[in-house]
C-alpha cells in the first residue's frame, strides 16, 4: 500500500503545531513530517513531545535555511520512506 505524507516546516511555533496535530486524526497510510527549521534543541524537544504518535515524524534541521530548505528536508524523508506527498 502506498503512503501519503504531509510536510510542515516549523520555526519556533510549537504551540501552533500542537493545535494543528490536535485536528489531525491518525489514518492508515497517511503520515506527517514536521521539520524543525529553528535549529534549537529545546524547540525540537517540545516538538518531539507533541508528535508522540506513530504517524508523525520529527526531523531537526541543523540550520535555518528557509522554508524551501525545510520543505526539501521533509521531501527527502518522505522519499526515503517511499511516501507520496
Amino acid at each position: 500500500m502506498n503512503s501519503i505524507a504531509f510536510i510542515v516546516v516549523n520555526y519556533f511555533s510549537h504551540e501552533k503545531i500542537a493545535r494543528l496535530l490536535a485536528t489531525i486524526k491518525p489514518q492508515e497510510g497517511i503520515f506527517g513530517i514536521i521539520v524543525d527549521n529553528s535549529a534549537n534543541d529545546s524547540e525540537y524537544a517540545r516538538l518531539t513531545e507533541l508528535a508522540n504518535r506513530e504517524d508523525i515524524y520529527c526531523i531537526q534541521s541543523n540550520h535555518n535555511g528557509g522554508f524551501s530548505c525545510g520543505t526539501n528536508i521533509g521531501l527527502r524523508a518522505a522519499y526515503s520512506k517511499q511516501m507520496h506527498f
